[in-house]
């Protein structure tokens, strides 16, 4: 099996022609003619990940989060992009892509936050990839869904704000997506599930009569790895596939 292998099978299930403008999905680092024995998982490419991996001798990084994003200056040794390359390492990362795919982060993210009845919510201005689902859950009270959400993830916390409604019909986009708030408002939502919201999109969420819930953008993006596991393991049953060990989330509460 060659790095090839995997981007084709990664690309038939979330194909990397649908990421949004400026996302940087793909193979970033390595050669689709490298033989894979062995694969690691995880959200972000991190130094620390990168040791991981040379450590074990994994010849892949299958990650969620672009490890290459904004232009690079130079590689240092010590970086993660510098491990790397000097271990022979390849990374693939599957992004805003994975985001939208059918069974991909999003939508794994309603499952477990007891979202039913799925359906994606157009983006006008990214036709090629919609990022955000819609769906329904039993009328709850607004605290009842955010405890659910905090366990189900696992989250270890949940930030949210009231727009006085019970929730009923949910919108969901996982990671950073608070600033469409709005398409989930006009898709008739009273309830947003999604990250790394800003204070002035949670008031202007709130005045406008629409619940929003942060929980977090690692717990919202972390629970994809399992999507990545099943992809390989059904096609490679015998394929090694491990978790990262050395990355969590880096958020702390006290």
């Amino acid at each position: 099996m060659t790095v090839g292998d995997v981007y084709c099978l990664i690309d038939a299930f979330a194909p990397f022609s649908r990421t949004m403008t400026g996302d940087n999905a793909g193979l970033l680092v390595g050669s689709p003619e490298q033989e894979v024995r062995s694969v690691l998982l995880a959200l972000d490419g991190t130094r620390a990940v990168c040791r991981e991996a040379a450590e074990r001798g994994d010849g892949l990084i299958l990650l969620h989060h672009p490890i290459i994003y904004n232009p690079l200056r130079r590689v240092a040794a010590d970086s993660a992009v510098g491990i790397l390359l000097r271990e022979g390492i390849s990374a693939i990362s599957a992004h805003t892509n994975l985001d939208g795919a059918p069974g991909g982060v999003t939508e794994r993210l309603c499952e477990l936050a007891g979202v039913g009845d799925v359906t994606p919510i157009a983006d006008p201005e990214e036709p090629n990839c919609a990022v955000l689902r819609q769906g329904t859950v039993i009328g709850q009270p607004l605290e009842a869904f955010c405890a659910r959400v905090k366990e189900s993830l696992p989250a270890q916390g949940v930030r949210f704000i009231s727009g006085g409604k019970q929730v009923g019909r949910v919108a969901v986009g996982a990671g950073g997506c608070g600033g469409m708030w709005r398409l989930a408002l006009e898709a008739g939502c009273d309830t947003f599930l999604t990250a790394d919201v800003r204070y002035d999109v949670m008031l202007d969420a709130s005045e406008a009569g629409m619940n929003v819930v942060d929980a977090g953008h690692y717990a919202t993006e972390n629970i994809v790895l399992p999507v990545f596991e099943r992809l390989l393991k059904d096609a490679y049953p015998t394929l090694p596939v491990f978790y990262a060990q050395s990355h969590s989330d880096l958020i702390r509460f006290c």
